[in-house]
């Protein structure tokens, strides 16, 4: 038993020691490489298929396989490890995670070459989809989008095919289990893992399947149980940021996240190493044993060779500077001119490449102090004391005791540094403020009703929604009409486009839905509107437009000419998922409010999204995170999240910074809208009714 317990005590070191490495040096590197690369974009990130396009170029093809390298490289680097380790412990063997760190560096053979793009989506993407057995700390999870998959589920076809889609994602996991093992154990490549997977498979007993198959079932069940028992595990990767400090003081549904979060990669990874731990042992009563590099082979003495290199170069580097006595001799006789240099030096260098290294700072300034007056609190109350706890204080106030200044004025510079620690913990602290107040949007009006009818958008009016989105797209004749497929076959049964019929054809069509007794009409957006009118309450509408054939301008000259001849301006919101549609309608009415509606964001963002001229963004919610909103927020960008039907999560969004529930349900929306806003009142940019409008945009 107490083996046991060791054995797991090294794995449980190895993946903290790991996972801080990964969010505190890793992540960041690879998000400000990103980020330098987009800077050539207008605001540091992109969106939609624009980050494909992106990565077209020399240096993007470039950076992507860079990606591909590193990100494949350290999933298989931890999974080398915790797999030497179990091995290890189960023969008995000494157990050192040095030694497996190295013996994992020999595994990395098996994605090399032409073989690279292919382990990039067997572990980079395949398996975090999976989610079965081999989880990684890089990238845990991924998922399909909830805006395909509620698309898909709207018709028996795409019911069926999102079953058969689960079916045969599972199916062939389970199938490939033994691949990563197989590539880890015996340094192959993918392609012979594979074969040799299926031979393994073929040697396993009825029994052993039998064994497999429960485990892979109980690993479900499991699963299940776990995510609803922990709903508000919503912490990714990118959270734990340079605002982590920030959120975890200031914000108690943030360390509730953290905390449910913490304990969902917890239980995964005791999952996962029980599963492992089982298939280790499974294997090799196949006789598939792990092959080990001895520190006198060919390849250990190429790493080790290579590591000698790096050492020399960074002590003849040391040596080089260390002779250079004139500058020591100049440093010695103007310290506080040579110290404030090399800061100086330092910020310049930093902003060049970290333009918000501020924000860096500030954190490590608040630990370091916090630890410091810590240090001096228990050196105060026990004098002879010395450790960890006292470590900050020691060093820092030997430090400035061997400082002239310090010695003749002490006082003022425990005032100075306090004041500037206060300053800095004010500056970090600070907690943003929203533009507006959250809004309830109903999606395509409502669920309550055909999707796009006059009745959809009346149930979001009666529920007090701020506004219903639409979705506006050409007839053959050129009337706007509130339909949302390109195609009538979903809604109607006719097989034929919008953009081939006229108005008064369409409008001869019956809508009906399944769940919805009453069937509906398509209405043009001139219909809608009149209607509106007629009706109480302030209810507006978020027009999407929906462009056939690259006809961005017609489509946006129609709607504007419906709009305003209707003198419906004041209640109307606009966004596309066609940039181009945004620009047509920015420029002709750039008082209005119009966003983009993304699906897909790559980088990180800042101010300079303003550069991509829009008021707000609608997005999908796969896309959010604390991390991302906490960005938005701090470039005074209002973010939407589609479609959110789950009362849960409009609550956990709403905590999380968003300005805006677009949903099947605005009642729900509306309700929790409401009792947020009770449970947490704040201060809003903008105060009045309807969408922001400022008094220099009307001068």
């Amino acid at each position: 038993m107490r083996e046991k317990g060791k054995w797991l005590g090294k794995l449980i070191q190895f993946e903290i020691l790991y996972r801080v490495c990964l969010y505190l040096f890793v992540n960041p590197l690879l998000s400000q490489l990103l980020r330098l690369y987009l800077n050539r974009a207008r605001s540091g990130m992109t969106f939609n298929s624009d980050i494909v396009m992106r990565f077209l170029s020399l240096p993007g093809i470039f950076l992507a396989l860079f990606y591909m390298l590193a990100g494949t490289g350290l999933i298989v680097f931890e999974f080398s490890v915790i797999l030497h380790l179990i091995d290890k412990g189960q023969r008995g063997e000494p157990l050192s995670i040095r030694e497996a760190c190295r013996q994992a560096l020999f595994s990395l053979k098996g994605i090399r070459n032409l073989q690279l793009p292919f382990c990039t989506l067997y572990f980079a993407l395949f398996l975090p989809a999976a989610h079965l057995v081999y989880i990684n700390a890089l990238i845990p999870r991924l998922r399909v989008p909830e805006f395909v998959i509620g698309e898909l589920r709207l018709t028996v076809s795409g019911r069926l095919l999102i079953s058969a889609f689960w079916l045969g994602l599972y199916g062939l996991a389970i199938f490939l289990l033994f691949v990563p093992l197989l590539m880890i154990f015996r340094r192959m490549k993918l392609s012979q893992a594979i074969k040799q997977n299926l031979r393994l498979w073929k040697q396993l007993s009825v029994k052993e399947q039998g064994r497999l198959a429960l485990g892979c079932g109980f690993w479900f069940l499991a699963e299940f149980l776990v995510v609803d028992f922990l709903p508000k595990a919503l912490l990714i990767n990118s959270d734990f940021n340079r605002y982590f400090l920030k959120n975890l003081i200031l914000s108690p549904t943030f360390r509730h996240y953290l905390m449910q979060s913490l304990l969902i990669q917890l239980a995964f990874f005791l999952m996962s190493l029980g599963f492992l731990y089982f298939l280790v042992r499974l294997i090799r009563t196949h006789g598939v044993v792990m092959m080990e590099e001895e520190p006198e082979s060919e390849e250990a003495e190429r790493l080790n060779e290579a590591v000698s290199r790096v050492r020399g170069a960074t002590a003849a580097g040391v040596r080089k500077i260390q002779s250079w006595e004139g500058l020591h001799r100049w440093i010695s006789r103007h310290p506080w001119i040579s110290g404030l240099t090399l800061i100086i030096l330092l910020c310049f260098g930093i902003s060049e490449i970290f333009p918000d290294f501020i924000t860096l700072l500030l954190p490590v300034i608040l630990i370091v102090s916090a630890l410091y007056f810590l240090g001096a609190i228990v050196t105060k109350l026990r004098p002879q004391t010395s450790g960890k706890l006292n470590w900050v204080y020691v060093r820092l106030h030997g430090w400035l005791s061997g400082r002239r200044v310090y010695q003749r004025h002490p006082w003022m510079v425990r005032v100075l540094l306090t004041l500037m620690v206060m300053y800095c913990a004010d500056l970090y602290l600070r907690p943003l403020s929203r533009e507006h107040q959250p809004w309830a949007i109903g999606h395509r009006g409502s669920a309550y009703a055909v999707e796009n009818t006059i009745e959809a958008v009346r149930q979001a009016a009666i529920a007090h929604a701020d506004y219903a989105e639409i979705d506006v797209q050409l007839s053959a004749d050129g009337i706007p009409m509130v339909y949302h497929d390109p195609t009538l076959t979903r809604l109607t049964g006719v097989n034929k486009k919008v953009e081939d019929l006229t108005a008064e054809q369409l409008q001869s069509l019956t809508l009906s839905s399944e769940g919805q007794y009453v069937k509906g009409k398509i209405p043009t957006l001139k219909q809608l509107i009149q209607t509106m009118k007629t009706w109480e309450g302030e209810t507006g509408l978020l027009i999407e437009l929906k462009l056939v054939n690259g006809n961005q301008t017609e489509l946006a000259e129609k709607v504007i000419e419906v709009v305003e001849s209707e003198d419906f301006a004041a209640r109307s919101i606009f966004m596309s998922l066609d940039y181009e549609a945004v620009q047509i309608l920015q420029r002709q009415r750039p008082q209005w409010w119009i966003g983009y509606c993304v699906y897909g964001t790559a980088g990180e963002m800042d101010y300079r999204i303003w550069n991509w001229n829009i008021d707000f963004l609608a997005v999908e919610e796969s896309q959010i995170s604390v991390s991302f909103l906490e960005q938005a927020g701090r470039a005074w960008m209002p973010v939407y999240v589609w479609t959110v039907d789950d009362y849960n999560k409009m609550s956990n969004y709403l905590d999380m910074g968003v300005s805006g529930l677009i949903t099947n349900y605005p009642d729900l929306a509306r309700e929790e809208i409401d009792d947020y806003r009770q449970r947490y009142p704040q201060y809003y940019q903008y105060q009045g009714k309807g969408y922001p409008i400022y008094e220099w945009e009307t001068e």
